[in-house]
């Protein structure tokens, strides 16, 4: 078994509730898109090459579009629901950059 694979099927089911928990609580029909692509990334990562480069493109627009997200909900007087929505669009926005690397480093292979 690989690093950090999964012991079951359940353990997958989980990890796909607990993102369409965040996207009920975000309700942000960018985060819905951008997480429904990567589950879809997920179930088949096999990415022809000349779907790349638009995929690349389209992550870090994610990642642009969740950074701002998130610094507009710094200056916004604070509360429990817009910090936590703060701190998940600047999660996402580091995890879809990353995403748009991997990409990135799939296209120069």
């Amino acid at each position: 078994m690989l690093e950090g694979e999964k012991d079951s099927p359940l353990e997958y089911l989980s990890e796909i509730q607990e993102l369409v928990d965040m996207v009920d609580f975000m309700q942000d029909d960018a985060l819905e898109e951008a997480i429904a692509r990567t589950v879809k990334l997920m179930v088949k990562p096999d990415i022809p090459i000349k779907f790349l480069a638009p995929l690349i493109v389209q992550y870090e627009a994610w990642a642009t579009i969740f950074a701002l997200r998130g610094k507009k909900l710094m200056v916004l007087p604070s509360g429990n629901e817009p910090a936590k929505r703060k701190n998940f669009y600047l999660s996402a926005s580091e995890r879809f950059q990353r995403m748009a690397d991997a990409l990135k480093h799939m296209n120069r292979s």
